[in-house]
């Protein structure tokens, strides 16, 4: 059976007791990631008996996007232009 693209979900789920989090993934892209990282870190990635990905709970982290000003990115633009 498929699953639909609303039920494909990703799930991360780590208690404040235990160093470890659970990635239950559908994503093929972050998927794809975890199996390099796996390859690269086999000590630091595994996967359990339901095929989800246990990884160190401390590389979970919530990274939003910087809010960039008009000034700012006019200043980054200028500073582009005098570098090359």
């Amino acid at each position: 059976m498929s699953l639909s693209r609303i039920e494909q979900e990703t799930i991360i789920v780590f208690n404040e007791a235990e160093s470890t989090a659970c990635i239950q993934v559908h994503n093929g892209r972050i998927r794809r990631r975890l199996e390099q990282i796996r390859a690269e870190r086999p000590e630091d990635v595994s996967i359990d008996h339901d095929g989800d990905y246990i990884i160190p709970k401390s590389w979970i982290k919530i990274n939003p996007k910087r809010i960039v000003t008009e000034e700012e990115r006019q200043r980054m633009a200028q500073n582009f232009k005098h570098r090359f």
